[in-house]
């Protein structure tokens, strides 16, 4: 008789979140509006699971975009990333919102000059935490 599948196994085939199926689907959209696409990845960590595309042109920068269970970020010309966390933000799709602003202003003024930016709501650099 077969054994069954273990619970470890099938969690790890689950799909995944409503939040990372809709985002990955919005920036899909919105590189195609723009005449790009992105070949994405499924990668599955020991605690983690995300999507990441394969390097894609924006502007003069190459981006590589990572999405998350539960947050979005891009890693720009292989140096510089920026990532929308969820507490920062009061819905996914303010998050969404956020994210595609920043893949939007990376052609027009680059990715942000230091090592890593935490992009809140208002686009600025820092974390704005909320007690909930």
């Amino acid at each position: 008789m077969a054994a069954l599948a273990s619970p470890r196994f099938l969690e790890r085939r689950a799909a995944m979140t409503p939040f990372a199926t809709r985002c990955k689907a919005m920036v899909e959209e919105w590189l195609r509006n723009r005449g790009s696409t992105a070949a994405f990845e499924e990668i599955r960590g020991r605690r983690e699971r995300y999507w990441k595309s394969a390097p894609i042109p924006l502007g003069d920068h190459r981006a590589e975009i990572f999405i998350y269970e539960d947050e979005a970020g891009v890693m720009v010309d292989g140096t510089h990333w920026m990532i929308c966390e969820r507490p920062d933000f009061d819905s996914e799709d303010a998050l969404i919102e956020a994210f595609l602003r920043v893949l939007a202003d990376i052609p027009a003024s680059g990715p942000y000059q230091g090592k890593s930016k935490i992009v809140g709501p208002d686009g600025k650099h820092g974390r704005r935490r909320r007690n909930r």
